[in-house]
C-alpha cells in the first residue's frame, strides 16, 4: 500500500474539497430550476447565475409565494457563498502548484486543464513506484477491458479500476 506524500496528499484534499463544492453548488442551482420551474418562470439569460441572470430571477420574485421566495432567495444566498469558497480553493490549489513541474507538464497535453492536471499528479504522487508504464496507465484507470480468447480479441471500454479522482 502506498502511503501518499504530505505535499500530494495536500493537494488532493484541496482537489477533493473543490469537487464537493461543485456538487453542492450543482445541487443548489437544480433546486432554483425546479423552483422556477414549477412557478412558470423563464428567465432570459445565458447564465441564470451569473449577474444578469439573478437580477431577473429577483425581479420575478413577485410571481411566487412567500415561501418559495424565501427558499429561492436562501438558496441564491448559498450558491453565491459557495461559488465564492470554490474560488478561494481553486486560488489555493493554483498557489500550491503553480511552480510544480510535472503538473505543468501534464498541461501540455491537448484538454489537460490545471484542474486534471493537479488531480492527476496527486493521485499518482511519485511515479517511480510504478515499474512500468502499463502498472501506471493501470492504476491510472486508462486501460481498456480486454477479452481474448484463441483469435479473438475484444476490447471494450476503460475498466475505471483505480482512483475515482481520474475518471476521464
Amino acid at each position: 500500500m502506498h502511503l501518499p506524500s504530505r505535499y500530494s496528499d495536500d493537494i488532493r484534499s484541496l482537489i477533493r474539497y473543490r469537487i464537493s463544492l461543485g456538487k453542492i453548488i450543482t445541487m443548489l442551482k437544480n433546486r432554483v430550476h425546479a423552483i422556477l420551474t414549477s412557478a412558470g418562470i423563464s428567465i432570459d439569460a445565458t447564465d441564470i447565475f451569473g449577474k444578469r441572470g439573478v437580477k431577473c430571477i429577483l425581479n420575478s420574485l413577485d410571481n411566487i409565494s412567500k415561501a418559495q421566495r424565501f427558499v429561492l432567495s436562501d438558496l441564491l444566498d448559498q450558491i453565491t457563498y459557495l461559488m465564492r469558497k470554490e474560488s478561494m480553493v481553486e486560488d489555493e490549489t493554483y498557489r500550491s502548484v503553480k511552480n510544480n513541474k510535472n503538473v505543468n507538464l501534464l498541461m501540455t497535453i491537448p484538454s489537460i486543464g490545471i484542474h486534471s492536471s493537479v488531480a492527476i499528479m496527486s493521485e499518482i504522487d511519485d511515479r517511480s513506484r510504478f515499474s512500468s508504464k502499463e502498472k501506471l496507465a493501470s492504476h491510472s484507470r486508462l486501460v481498456p477491458r480486454q477479452n481474448q480468447s484463441d483469435n479473438l480479441y475484444i476490447r471494450g471500454h476503460i475498466t475505471k479500476h483505480g482512483p475515482s479522482m481520474l475518471d476521464p
